[in-house]
């Protein structure tokens, strides 16, 4: 139902975890997003608190409060609950991914084995070696920091008199493998690492070898071939609190929860947890309605598209985060108190859980209302799911870009099949609150196996009441070859409903009635091993064809994903699951940082495990020639005010800009903006080229018009006529556009148009003492404003002069 790529952020979610990162509108809500995207999530909540105080129906506010409160939970809450209660020595929880980090003490232990030669200051192994042909204890040094703080240890390897013999040594941190560091001429004439976990690597150029150490922590040298001569010889002298074990070998020992470590904790710490994070998230999104919808943009989520959280989806996440209320509040009633030893901790819990009669016993307390509120719950969550169907979540068409946080694939023929059973299976759900559901109704394959008790059926009545029992799920190793099941390699592990009368024997007769056990074929398996990595760098030209591979091996034969992005950015490839990544034609959409996951599946202490071997990052280019994205556009500008050309064009490698005025390149102007102070000899065609190494284009020229306020450049003078004689005033005026002109009598506010009086030129014929007074004219256009975003009228008044009318002369 989810996108592959949204499956870590959901894994988050259904622990009432999340982050995502809205688009809002405001500044408490611009403030909000800008923390966000720093990971500051306390400074989400100070920018929306207050406005939420004034905004409580803003939905859109009150949803990234919630995700905020939750992202924040996460990041903070759970680790140090794990770090201060369980004894974790480290406990991390990757906001982005919703992937944990959960590791306990492990103390060391040791094991006498061969030793090397110490001689000054560096380790040697003198005798030649070959634990592959002749078997036996693996030489080992060993290096444990007894101090309080990590240490860095680092080696110089040298092989031999010629430095170049083969080399075969295995690294161990906590008696666990750590790392194969070869050496095979003349294939790998260098150090090769061909595998290893974050804390070690190694240099090639100076064949060195550098390990971080933290406190408690014991690295141990094995070596496994070489001609003799192998030698390490640390580069700085070892601090004192380092001490070193000659011949002993790290065993591997239980991680161990701390003698304090008690499952209690973690019942007021999930109380603490509700209140705090789960109901005040659930009470924001709940503003959210019908319509809701918000894009989360690349840059705030680490997803190389947009994500739309629309009203499905929020439906969906209360369902996720009320599931969780659900099972918490269940716990309330029983006495969870177990003190977290390590045969517990290696073991099946939960089946520890229901053996112990402490988790059996009842609290004190309001027994049947936490069970009534466990029920309400968990009918509300269904409701939620049910919501987000009728909401449109199986039909609705994908988004213009990016993708929705739940997403259906509308061109899987199965899609209306999917949201049938899931809307059968949930109403079963709700029934089974009340009571047992026939397994014939959930599972048709169970239901018709002959082996499962006739009258198996889902029970969740046990939750609330009598004891439960378990139905576990079966984890097979094959055998090579025969593809048979190894004897003993099936691993109960997971508890994933509460079946009656199932118990563990039926899955050994599960095995045994459908021939799939050889008791006589021994199961060798291999973790994927890199032989070769995808090129660092791969440049191709845009419709060209791009390959990136990759050589590698294990056994069983390895499956491969590759990855677009590094990190948690990275989202699968669709399709890609071949060795050579091929895209033909490469586009430049294609373009970005490419690695590939080589996994396959080994036994393990607790069962299957899943062994992952990731590339380096290969960085792959393509190019193409200049496209203009946004041309430059026509501008008509207030004289001396400025007038800014722009434009946006796509292209790799990054290209190169020339304005030109008229078809004549314009000095300096080599940029993707130029600006310049509007005047009449800066007016005409304007354009730009954008060049890169695979070509150039060139946008239409566009045209800069410059406006000018009238002025007068001649202005009227006085006239003193005859009585009987002709006067005439004059004037010349500017501007652009043209101005218009009215001539007025009289001055001030007491001045009237002359009408028909709209010329440069205005005259009186055969004057009389009637016609004598002042005289002006006001020169008008319309210009754009000064910002450029509009119009103005404007005005320009002559000086005012006077007609003066005389006595006619005598005849």
């Amino acid at each position: 139902m989810t996108t592959s790529a949204l499956r870590p952020l959901l894994a988050a979610v259904s622990l009432g975890l999340a982050l995502l990162s809205p688009t809002l509108r405001g500044d408490a809500v611009s403030d909000a997003r800008a923390a966000l995207a720093a990971g500051d999530f306390a400074g989400m909540r100070s920018a929306l608190d207050p406005h939420i105080a004034a905004n409580p129906a803003d939905a859109q506010a009150r949803v990234l409060r919630a995700l905020a409160i939750l992202a924040s939970a996460a990041e903070t809450d759970l680790p140090d609950f794990l770090k201060n209660k369980m004894g974790a020595r480290e406990a991390t929880l990757d906001v982005f991914t919703g992937q944990y980090t959960f590791a306990l003490p492990r103390p060391v232990a040791y094991f006498n084995v061969p030793g090397f030669t110490v001689a000054g200051s560096y380790y040697e192994y003198t005798p030649a070696i070959n634990l592959y042909d002749t078997g036996g204890a693996q030489p080992s040094i060993s290096f444990e920091n007894k101090g309080s703080v990590p240490e860095v240890l680092a080696f110089r390897v040298t092989r031999g008199a010629d430095g170049a013999p083969d080399l075969d040594t295995t690294f161990y941190l906590e008696g666990r493998i750590f790392g194969f560091v070869n050496a095979y001429p003349p294939a790998y004439p260098e150090l090769e690492v061909f595998a290893g976990r974050p804390g070690l690597s190694v240099d090639s150029d100076t064949d060195t070898v550098t390990v971080t150490l933290r406190p408690g922590s014991a690295f141990t040298i094995g070596m496994v071939n070489s001609p003799g001569g192998a030698r390490f010889t640390p580069l700085s002298p070892l601090p004192s609190t380092i001490l070193v074990s000659n011949g002993r070998a790290t065993a591997i020992t239980q991680e161990r929860f701390p003698a304090k470590a008690n499952l209690s904790d973690a019942v007021p710490f999930a109380a603490d947890l509700d209140a705090k994070a789960l109901a005040p998230a659930i009470a924001d999104l709940s503003v959210a309605g019908p319509a809701f919808s918000l894009t989360l943009l690349p840059g705030e989520t680490g997803h190389p598209v947009d994500v739309i959280l629309a009203y499905p989806d929020i439906q969906l996440l209360l369902a996720e985060l009320k599931f969780t209320q659900a099972f918490r509040r269940l716990l309330i009633p029983y006495n969870v108190a177990h003190k977290l030893t390590p045969a517990f901790f290696d073991s099946q819990t939960l089946a520890q859980l229901i053996s112990n009669r402490a988790f059996l016993t009842l609290r004190k307390g309001n027994f049947a209302a936490d069970l009534a509120a466990s029920r309400t719950l968990f009918g509300q969550a269904v409701d939620h799911y049910f919501a987000a169907g009728d909401a449109g979540l199986w039909t609705r068409p994908a988004p213009l870009s990016g993708h929705y946080l739940f997403t259906v694939d509308q061109e899987d023929p199965d899609t209306a099949e999917e949201a049938l059973r899931l809307d059968t299976a949930l109403a079963q759900f709700r029934a089974a609150l009340h009571g047992p559901v026939p397994l014939a109704d959930l599972s048709d394959k169970l239901a018709a196996d002959p082996t499962l008790p006739p009258d198996a059926a889902v029970n969740l009545s046990p939750l609330f009441g009598p004891k439960p029992l378990n139905l576990r799920a079966l984890a097979p190793a094959l055998s090579p070859g025969s593809g048979l099941i190894v004897p003993g390699s099936s691993v109960n592990l997971l508890t994933s409903g509460l079946l009656t009368d199932v118990g563990t024997a039926w899955w050994e007769n599960y095995l045994a009635e459908r021939g799939l056990s050889d008791d006589d074929i021994l199961a060798l398996f291999a973790k994927p091993r890199v032989f070769s990595q995808p090129a660092a760098s791969t440049t191709v030209e845009e419709g060209a064809s791009a390959v990136l591979r990759i050589v590698a091996e294990s056994y069983p034969a390895p499956t491969y994903q590759w990855y677009r992005g590094s990190g948690k950015n990275a989202v699968p490839v669709e399709g890609a699951t071949l060795p050579v990544l091929t895209l033909a034609p490469a586009h430049r959409t294609d373009a970005g940082t490419y690695t590939v996951r080589v996994t396959n599946t080994v036994p393990g202490k607790k069962g299957p495990v899943a062994a992952t071997v990731t590339s380096k990052p290969a960085r792959l280019v393509v190019t193409y020639p200049p496209e203009i994205v946004t041309p430059p556009v026509a501008l008509t500008r207030l004289a001396k005010r400025s007038a800014r050309f722009t434009v946006a064009a796509a292209a790799v490698p990054a290209p190169s800009y020339q304005w030109f005025l008229d078809d004549a390149p314009i000095n300096k102007a080599t940029k993707a903006a130029y600006s310049v102070a509007a005047s009449p000899a800066r007016a005409g065609a304007y354009k730009v080229s954008v060049t890169n190494s695979r070509g150039s284009v060139t946008s239409t020229p566009v045209t800069l018009t410059v406006h000018e306020l009238p002025r007068f450049t001649l202005q009227p003078v006085k006239r003193s006529v005859p009585a009987g004689g002709t006067a005439t005033f004059t004037v010349e005026v500017a501007g652009n556009p043209a101005p218009t002109l009215q001539w007025y009598r009289g001055s001030g506010r007491t001045a009237e148009p002359i009408d028909g009086a709209t010329g440069t030129e205005f005259t009186i014929d055969s004057v009389s003492a009637a016609d004598a007074g002042d005289y002006s004219v006001v020169a008008t256009n319309v210009t754009v404003n000064g910002a450029g975003t509009g119009e103005q009228t404007n005005r320009a008044s002559s000086r005012t002069v006077k007609l003066t009318v005389t006595a006619a002369p005598s005849p």
